[in-house]
């Protein structure tokens, strides 16, 4: 089933015309799509038990010879429906072969096949919180090794490690402050890593893999700048006297007051993308200040070097997958998933030489090992990976 399909399916149940056969199929659909903050602790048992289950019939799929039948997924209990705007997300991930087995990824353009797919000689685990905290004297701190409570002390401010993990910064009134304006601290995830940390104005910033954020223990002056490498996603904290700006790559700087939006600038890709959820941001180009765009939520600006910044409608949830723990995929061509892939399972890809470009659709849980992700992808018959060592080799 096709999202277009999905849909009119959607509009149908939703106007108390859609059959008994076509109810249970939605109901399928909506009980396979997580969401842990719209389900109970309980609730929860039975989606990890119905995931793995799904992953047991996609292996059982790919164990047994072709044109053998594979039976149909069925699940026992109803759960409750999920608000329409999950719903319509769920639809633009989650699709059904023929067969009844339910597939979370297909090659665009492409009808969706069960295939013989042999299982990895080797795997490797999803990444983790790990991060580096290096301070203002240069001293370096692990922080998934760090203990909680207090790690340091710098300038009238405390660092703090939080149960969940999380960095924060306190103000000591006790202490004598210091030169706060030259005094930096650095984040820095290496591959295979996230992070989140409190800055000292309350801005939330989540850190995704290869990725590095430099600012001040203290804001001070006529703005709050930060410099940013890689991917973050923040919830900048309101104060309208002070703007956050963000120096992305020392190339674009993007303007906000209070707001709720997504950068990705890694090296290995080809622009810088800022997708806004919440607010109102200015993307600048620090080379032409003259080329700048005002986003609204649901839009996305595209830099890159020499061009005009492009301004394009983007689904929010596309961009942030990540900081929910999931690897979403709409119409995304196969470098671009492979790169995600390489810097959140820290491997190296390398491509045979008749590999063409493909695009895939799909979603999967980023805590998922590898060999998973791999193995649905294999399913369409149109890609196939080699392990070698931490390389993985793509093949047609």
């Amino acid at each position: 089933m096709n999202k277009r399909e999905f849909i009119q399916l959607l509009d149908k149940y939703l106007a108390g015309t859609a059959s008994p056969e076509e109810e249970a199929l939605l109901l399928r659909i909506y009980e396979s799509y997580q969401d842990h903050q719209e389900w109970d602790s309980h609730e929860l048992e039975a989606i990890h038990s119905l995931e793995d289950k799904l992953f047991e019939k996609i292996e059982l799929a790919i164990r047994q010879p072709e044109g053998s039948p594979v039976p149909e997924i069925r699940v026992a209990r109803r759960l409750r429906l999920l608000p329409l705007r999950r719903i319509l997300t769920a639809a633009c991930v989650i699709l059904l072969v023929g067969i009844g087995l339910i597939f979370l990824i297909r090659p665009r353009h492409t009808e969706p096949v069960v295939a013989k797919a042999p299982a990895p000689n080797k795997d490797f685990s999803p990444g983790g919180n790990n991060a580096y905290l290096i301070l203002s004297d240069g001293q370096k701190l692990a922080l998934n090794q760090a203990k909680i409570g207090v790690l340091a002390r710098q300038g009238g401010h405390e660092v703090i490690k939080k149960d969940d993990g999380q960095i924060v910064y306190s103000r000591n009134a006790s202490a004598v402050p210091a030169e706060s304006s030259i005094s930096l601290n650095k984040i820095v995830v290496p591959v295979g890593g996230q992070y989140k940390v409190m800055l000292p104005d309350g801005t939330n910033v989540w850190l995704n893999a290869a990725s590095s954020l430099e600012y001040p223990i203290e804001f001070t002056g006529d703005q709050r700048q930060v410099r940013l490498t890689g991917e973050a996603y923040f919830e900048v904290a309101k104060n309208r006297v002070l703007p956050f700006v963000v120096n992305v790559n020392g190339k674009m700087d993007v303007k906000v007051l209070g707001t709720h939006f997504n950068i990705m600038a890694y090296g290995d890709e080809d622009r810088i993308s800022t997708t806004l959820l919440e607010g109102s941001v200015k993307v600048v180009d620090r080379a032409n200040p003259a080329n700048e765009k005002v986003l609204t939520p649901g839009q996305q600006a595209d830099w890159s070097d020499h061009e005009k910044i492009k301004v394009m409608a983007a689904e929010g949830e596309e961009a942030i997958a990540w900081k929910e723990g999931q690897f979403l995929f709409v119409n995304e061509d196969i470098h671009s998933i492979m790169r995600k892939l390489a810097r959140w399972y820290d491997i190296e890809v390398v491509y045979s030489r008749s590999m063409k470009n493909k695009s895939f659709d799909g979603s999967i849980s980023r805590n998922r090992n590898i060999s998973e992700v791999l193995k649905l992808m294999e399913l369409t018959k149109s890609v196939h990976f080699v392990f070698d060592e931490r390389k993985i080799v793509v093949m047609p």
